[in-house]
């Protein structure tokens, strides 16, 4: 592989106090990325620094597949539906941050076939968004299974972003040329995963996942008078959650101009048209 991707053991971070499950080969960036700690073998990586992952398995029973699946879900689950801004050649650009590949690599069929895998995993799917589906699913010397949309221009769908038309997974038997494949695929994945710029600061004061929000600064209310600290609790967060639901967004804008009566300097129209909740 090109020099910029690392392969090492290691678990996941997210922004929000969060950790994947330890995947057998997390695939990362060496040029631009890090990792936390080296504790033995094992490294923690934060989720910017991760085009994917890779499940290895020595043999894959329906259970060890759910497993893998799940592996791959705890990571993709970390990475926030967040926007980023890059400056190139004087323009300011805006781009979605793109959830790492999840890849189950297994060295023997066993008594099992790429058909009854490829239903346990048509199974798994249907309980679950497309956002966590794995994006290969490679048997050495037998076959891949992966997502296909249905056309002849769209048979073969890899990348996150592709999987989202997808029809449904098939597989092809390529037996002593499996590995082949696998590698070619793996290269396109992995060129294709474009990874945002790392900010190590919001690891520094982590937010936290309550219930199904992702909360931050939610535990530092200082009493004035007797010193005490307190944190809101599930029950006031669902109260201002279901009241910005109630009352809907408005603009950046019209925030700024509630709360300051002003619009500070550095605002550009595309910010101060962005939708928040007050």
């Amino acid at each position: 592989m090109p020099g910029r991707y690392g392969f090492a053991k290691g678990e996941i971070v997210g922004p929000f106090d969060s950790v994947s499950k330890q995947s057998d080969i997390v695939i990362y960036d060496r040029i631009d990325g890090c990792s936390f700690l080296s504790t033995g073998d094992i490294q923690i990586f934060p989720f910017e620094a991760i085009f994917g992952i890779i499940d290895v398995k020595s043999s894959l029973s329906k259970t060890e597949l759910i497993k893998s699946l799940e592996n791959i879900k705890s990571v993709k689950a970390l990475v926030p539906n967040e926007a980023y801004l890059i400056e190139e050649n004087g323009f300011i650009s805006k781009h979605n941050r793109q959830k790492p590949f999840g890849i189950v690599f297994v060295y023997e069929l066993s008594d099992n076939s790429l058909e009854s895998l490829r239903q346990n995993i048509t199974e798994w799917e249907k309980e679950n968004n497309y956002g966590y589906w794995p994006n290969l699913i490679v048997i050495l010397n037998h076959g891949i299974i992966y997502h296909h949309g249905g056309t002849i221009r769209s048979d073969t769908l890899l990348s996150n972003e592709e999987i989202k038309q997808a029809k449904g997974l098939i597989y092809l038997q390529y037996e002593k040329d499996t590995l082949f494949h696998f590698f070619t695929m793996l290269l396109q994945l992995c060129s294709s995963t474009k990874l945002g710029p790392l900010t190590l600061n919001r690891y520094f004061d982590p937010g936290e996942i309550i219930g199904s929000h992702s909360v931050k600064h939610h535990n530092r209310f200082v009493n004035i008078i007797n010193k005490t600290i307190s944190r809101l609790n599930i029950s006031f967060i669902e109260k201002v959650v279901n009241y910005c639901k109630s009352v809907g967004p408005i603009t950046q804008r019209e925030m700024l101009m509630s709360e300051l009566g002003v619009i500070p300097e550095g605002f550009d129209d595309d910010s101060l048209n962005e939708l928040v909740y007050l």
